[in-house]
């Protein structure tokens, strides 16, 4: 039972990995952005795709995915098992893609409101009445307290990813620990089912003490606390 768990850990691992990376670096600079520039048009048409977004079923964009590409690029293998390491990354690019888009329109529109927050509050109000570069006052002061609320959103939104890799891996037919445990229900194969569950409860559980670990890093009250 280890051995099989441990055999399809990596394509769960690795995908969850870079859909992570996928979302830190879309919807960050984006909430930030849309901050702003508040109730401008692009922060409207940002504010309708971030909507769309989050409501659309993880499977439903999958499945959306697999048609456009299907017809776009019918030669493009982008499902199934892989051999080497570039047709993993191959394979891993579109369902990291449809697995990251909810975590970017949640993640934004975190940050966005965080950011908000911030840059109406009374010390950046009298940075920018001191003369101090907005730029500045965006970056080095107002980033840094808005970035508590989006880690706190983003360790949650690990959890959710691990969650929908089960769904993202049987519509793409990844050969992973979600495929793997739909596999077992299926097959009434209960100490695998466990062995899985208990995994994903422990990687909770480290994902919430790293998270800790950088709550004190970012900020110092709470190191003296």
């Amino acid at each position: 039972m280890t051995s099989l768990i441990r055999s399809r850990l990596p394509v769960t691992l690795g995908l969850v990995a870079i859909a992570f990376c996928i979302m830190l670096v879309v919807s960050i600079p984006l909430g930030v952005l849309s901050a702003i520039r508040r109730n401008s048009w692009l922060d409207r048409i940002l504010s309708v795709l971030s909507l769309i977004l989050v409501s659309a079923p993880v499977y439903l964009i999958c499945i959306l995915m697999i048609m456009i590409i299907a017809r776009i690029a019918p030669a493009v293998a982008f499902t199934g098992s892989f051999s080497n390491f570039s047709e993993f990354l191959q394979r891993m690019l579109l369902p990291s893609l449809a697995l990251s888009f909810s975590m970017i329109a949640l993640t934004m529109r975190v940050t966005r409101g965080s950011m908000i927050s911030q840059l109406q509050s009374h010390y950046a109000l009298t940075a920018v009445s001191k003369g101090l570069p907005y730029r500045m006052v965006v970056f080095k002061h107002a980033f840094k307290n808005a970035i508590i609320p989006v880690i706190t959103i983003i360790s949650i939104q690990v959890g959710t990813m691990i969650v929908g890799a089960v769904l993202v891996e049987n519509v793409f037919s990844l050969p992973g620990v979600g495929s793997l445990l739909i596999d077992s229900i299926k097959a009434s194969d209960y100490p695998i089912v466990q062995g899985i569950i208990l995994l994903l409860v422990s990687i909770f559980l480290i994902i919430s003490m790293l998270v800790d670990i950088v709550y004190a890093l970012i900020d110092p009250k709470i190191r003296l606390n």
